[in-house]
């Protein structure tokens, strides 16, 4: 590693949102009681932008990975983050789509460290174990731009990989789907990957309201609490809808990685994504608690001396 990129890590600082490791520790036996269900979503696997394990293989080049700076950044917040979650051992996870970045053909794979979806997927399953302990694992489909080819799905080889449980809405044989719904203490929860997106951050909740709304119109689409990934952002709507003595509460997941030169053909503004992940707590009384533990961690930018270079130094 290039002296620089050494210099950098060392000033990298992180700055969690959210409860305390002081508060965690205080009402451990207290959040025990409750089941956590632990959400997480565009981890993306294979972009040199994004989170990966410790060690990645590349297969076929018979060698590994060194991650880079935006990689190990990444890679802080999500290891920093495990300590504010309120309950150590998650009961459930669940992969909210996008576990990989897959061949990113918009780049042509110039800013992946493999586009060999088989190592991503491999890389994937050794992050989470690093990260995380967990009984049971549920996964949803993400976008076919990232996770699949031809008819492969790699979320559903994901799944299959960490011994996740069928959750299908429509029963049958498949492992993963676009959407899934959990029953927790009474609690219904419904997750899937895709919602619309707005850039404004002034008008980002209302995409989450339309999406509340309307899958609160039919009862094949109704729950409490929905769940949402794919737009990189942390953001929330809560909200009594029609005749429900019950609030509805919707909001979109935190990501693991940096934008890509791609994410940038619209500008710069905006760009920056939420890093991490969200745990609730549900309790047997049906109340639950939402602890969404996010960062943006600071990478020192580079800005050129033009009268040093100019000097010749």
């Amino acid at each position: 590693m290039k002296k620089n990129q050494k210099e950098i890590l060392k000033k990298q600082t992180v700055k969690h949102y959210g409860v305390s490791e002081k508060f965690n520790r205080e009402w451990q036996s207290f959040f025990n009681k409750a089941t956590s269900v632990l959400f997480v979503s565009d981890l993306q696997v294979g972009a040199m932008t994004s989170a990966c394990s410790s060690k990645p293989l590349i297969r076929d080049k018979d060698t590994y990975y060194t991650p880079s700076v935006k990689s190990k950044a990444v890679n802080k917040v999500l290891h920093d983050g495990t300590k504010r979650l309120l309950k150590k051992k998650t009961d459930v996870l669940v992969i909210v789509g996008e576990g990989i970045d897959g061949a990113n053909p918009q780049q042509q794979g110039n800013q992946s460290w493999t586009t060999n979806q088989l190592d991503q997927v491999n890389d994937c399953v050794k992050l989470l174990h690093e990260l995380f302990e967990w009984k049971v694992c549920y996964v949803s489909r993400g976008s076919k731009y990232h996770v699949q080819n031809g008819a492969v799905d790699y979320d559903d080889i994901l799944a299959e990989k960490l011994g996740a449980n069928k959750n299908s809405p429509f029963g049958g044989t498949n492992l993963t789907d676009d959407y899934g719904y959990l029953n927790v203490h009474g609690v219904v929860i419904q997750y899937a990957h895709h919602i619309s997106y707005a850039k404004n951050p002034w008008s980002k909740g209302s995409p989450l309201a339309k999406e509340a709304l309307l899958c609160e119109l039919n009862e094949s689409t109704r729950a409490h609490l929905y769940v949402r990934g794919h737009v990189h952002s942390c953001d929330g709507y809560w909200g009594y809808i029609g005749d429900n003595d019950y609030p509805t509460q919707i909001f979109t997941n935190p990501c693991a990685k940096y934008p890509d030169s791609f994410l940038m053909k619209a500008g710069m503004g905006g760009t920056i994504p939420n890093i991490g992940f969200t745990e609730v707590l549900v309790f047997p009384n049906g109340q639950y608690y939402i602890n969404p533990i996010v960062a943006q961690p600071k990478i020192p930018k580079q800005i050129a001396d033009v009268h040093r270079a100019l000097r010749g130094k």
